[in-house]
């Protein structure tokens, strides 16, 4: 015969696993749903085919509106500035990004940079900063020449 010590045993052990589940269901939703963006590359050596840097949405639920871009070298002196290699028109720039969507910016012919002959990028990470509607600004590593490629 069940005893009520065994009854009321068994009634925790299920309410303990029930809310353990749930509670990882509700923390796999937040992490879904969370603000991500990626950023990667395709540099070409070819001018008039240019450079292609693209910066994916990974937020399930909502939309991105970048109003403004910067894409600058990072200094080797904490305490130096930061030279800007592009940024965007201010008047061209609002770019929607739709959930799990892309957006390639290119960079070609007049907007191409050489990254081995100018002295401004040669061996320098480079970074863009995103300047996004309601949220602030995102900074993301692009490119950097310490890291090993893909075709190595």
């Amino acid at each position: 015969m069940i005893t009520k010590e065994l009854i009321s045993l068994l009634l925790a052990l299920w309410g303990a696993g029930l809310s353990t589940i749930l509670t990882f269901i509700k923390f796999y939703e937040v992490r879904k749903n969370l603000f991500r963006l990626e950023v990667t590359y395709n540099f070409r050596s070819i001018p008039h085919l240019g450079h292609d840097i693209t910066i994916l949405n990974m937020s399930a639920k909502y939309p991105v509106v970048i109003i403004y871009w910067e894409l600058y070298t990072q200094s080797e002196c904490w305490f130096k500035k930061n030279p800007y290699v592009f940024e965007s028109a201010e008047d061209e720039c609002q770019i929607k990004i739709d959930p799990y969507h892309t957006k390639t910016l290119n960079f070609i012919d007049e907007n191409y940079f050489d990254l081995n002959k100018s002295e401004i990028l040669k061996n320098k990470k480079i970074f863009i900063k995103l300047y996004i509607t309601g949220r602030k600004s995102v900074q993301k590593l692009v490119y950097s020449p310490y890291s090993k490629h893909l075709a190595d």
